[in-house]
């Protein structure tokens, strides 16, 4: 076996590959393509593990809610328990997202063409007024139902 050359299904091959080189007098490794993965003489190239498109795909996420629509979604959760809206003044912004999490988890709401439903990992809004039920339900974070909640300082003369 070729010390330079991994173990495996492949392996007895590569071997010979590798010491029919050396034996013609050529001492170049044996050719690797950027992956890692070892080209063998007379076989096209493996095919990129992910397309350029599918890279650019990751790179951005789109909400299909507007902001305003996650104010909604998050204002008529919290409205079916109206004591967080309460309390939500004397809490500490790092607690009032988990106690959101505990308080809202299994609630659903459907009024007025929303969709909205309480989970573990988030607030799922399947519906709106505007776009009509999304084919994939829409998730936003405790954080940001807790964010929104939060009440927020008055600017201005009183």
């Amino acid at each position: 076996m070729h010390p330079r050359l991994p173990a495996g299904p492949c392996a007895s091959s590569l071997a010979r590959f590798a010491s029919t080189e050396v034996a013609a007098g050529n001492r170049q490794s044996c050719p690797v393509n950027p992956d890692g993965a070892y080209l063998m003489p007379g076989r096209p190239a493996p095919p990129p593990r992910w397309s350029s498109s599918t890279a650019r795909a990751h790179a951005v996420v789109v909400s299909v809610l507007t902001p305003a629509e996650v104010l909604i979604a998050a204002r008529r959760l919290a409205g079916a328990q109206p004591h967080l809206a309460a309390v939500a003044g004397i809490v500490h912004p790092e607690d009032l997202w988990q106690l959101c999490r505990s308080e809202l988890t299994g609630i659903d709401v459907r009024i007025d063409g929303w969709d909205i439903r309480g989970r573990w990992f988030g607030v799922v809004v399947g519906a709106t007024p505007r776009t009509g039920e999304l084919p994939r339900g829409e998730t936003i974070p405790w954080r940001v139902i807790a964010a929104q909640i939060a009440p927020r300082e008055r600017r201005g003369p009183r």
